[in-house]
């Protein structure tokens, strides 16, 4: 078959342009008129005549191309063989630092036990064990203290050793990745890059990581979940011990020995807020109508309070016309500006009763400032 590399074909200089002769076997040649050296291009069934330069670069192309090739295959086997490293690497810190934690969460249940043991007894017991038993607390105490500290320098000898062995990988894995960017950029010039993060099937780890939280801060976990069993052995046992306690008398109650006669004209009010006060009686907060807010109706709102809590060790009556300033008592120390303003408003009188010290009196207060324009003394 004749193909124009079969035969002797007209062309072109690439340098002049001068009309020049290439034979069937010829493969460079040199110009007669101007003399620059062409490279004879018989590729796809044509003939064509390159500069030699050009024709150079393109053997280093593929030269190139060749190499990165197989330097690609080589560069991803050596990635497998780095991620087995590491993930060998990571378990083996991983079960060392398990083992850590189960002696420490060993040793901290025993010391917590321990310590709930001595506390529960040096609550319930005689004085005469109370001693030894407080000395047990402290050395319990000062264990569980020395645990969390062995298990903190453990962590930190555990992450240096750790640190130490996986550098080398690191590093090497940052090398072997900036290679494989450069020879896939040499196979692929300007096209879509070649996945490289998966070889034969499996994850490559493009970079490493030494999370090591969850295992290194396991050591104080399990001396903390020790310390909260102590909590909960001390709670319980402490609750055990109440109950099987024979529960004390409260103090007789001391009533006043004069009889409180009911008042003529009674003021009425309703309890917005009553709370028990350990000594005896009880702490309310009472709303009253804004009518009854008046020196007069105060003096007798004190007469009806005086019969009411007749029977009361304590009484401590704050007295307001306003049902939401009544509702502000419970947190009046902490009250803002404006709504002090509005408490101290609204707090029109204070009636106050304990018959331990006999002090006894209703206070008329002022409503700018709260403080007292009347003093009735019982």
């Amino acid at each position: 078959m004749d193909t124009p590399a079969a035969r002797v074909v007209a062309l072109n200089c690439p340098g002049c342009g001068a009309a020049l002769e290439v034979g069937p076997a010829l493969t460079q040649l040199a110009c007669g008129y101007c003399g620059k050296s062409a490279m004879v291009d018989r590729s796809g069934g044509t003939v064509a005549l390159l500069p030699m330069v050009a024709a150079i670069e393109r053997v280093q192309a593929a030269t190139d191309k060749t190499a990165a090739e197989l330097a690609l295959v080589r560069l991803r086997a050596e990635q497998v063989t780095l991620q087995q490293s590491y993930r060998g690497e990571q378990e083996r810190h991983a079960a060392e630092a398990r083992k850590t934690t189960t002696g420490a969460a060993g040793l901290s249940v025993v010391l917590a036990f321990v310590a709930a043991l001595a506390l529960w007894i040096a609550v319930a017991a005689t004085d005469e064990v109370r001693a030894w038993a407080i000395l047990i607390l402290s050395g319990s105490l000062g264990g569980l203290a020395l645990a969390v500290w062995l298990a903190s320098r453990s962590k930190v000898e555990r992450d240096r050793r750790h640190a130490e062995a996986i550098a080398p990988l690191r590093a090497r894995m940052d090398w072997v990745e900036e290679h494989i960017v450069k020879n896939e950029a040499t196979v692929t010039p300007g096209g879509a890059p070649i996945e490289t993060n998966k070889v034969d099937g499996l994850p490559i780890f493009s970079s490493f990581s030494t999370d090591t939280k969850t295992e290194g801060g396991s050591g104080r976990r399990a001396v903390g979940i020790g310390c909260l069993i102590c909590l909960v052995l001390v709670i319980v046992l402490t609750t055990i011990s109440s109950l099987t306690k024979r529960p004390s008398q409260p103090p007789p109650l001391t009533l006043p020995t004069e009889a409180v006669a009911e008042p003529a004209t009674r003021i009425n009010y309703t309890v917005a807020r009553q709370w028990v006060i350990p000594n005896g009686g009880f702490g309310r907060a009472i709303v009253i109508s804004t009518s009854d807010a008046t020196d007069a109706r105060l003096r007798e709102l004190g007469m009806t309070l005086k019969y009411d809590t007749r029977r009361d060790r304590n009484a401590f009556v704050f007295v307001f016309d306003d049902s939401v300033a009544a509702a502000m008592q419970a947190r009046a120390g902490d009250l803002g500006k404006k709504d002090g303003r509005f408490y101290d408003r609204h707090h029109v009188a204070q009636y106050d009763r304990n018959i331990n010290t006999g002090f006894h009196q209703l206070a008329i207060l002022n409503k700018k400032d709260g403080t007292a324009l009347s003093l009735i003394q019982y």
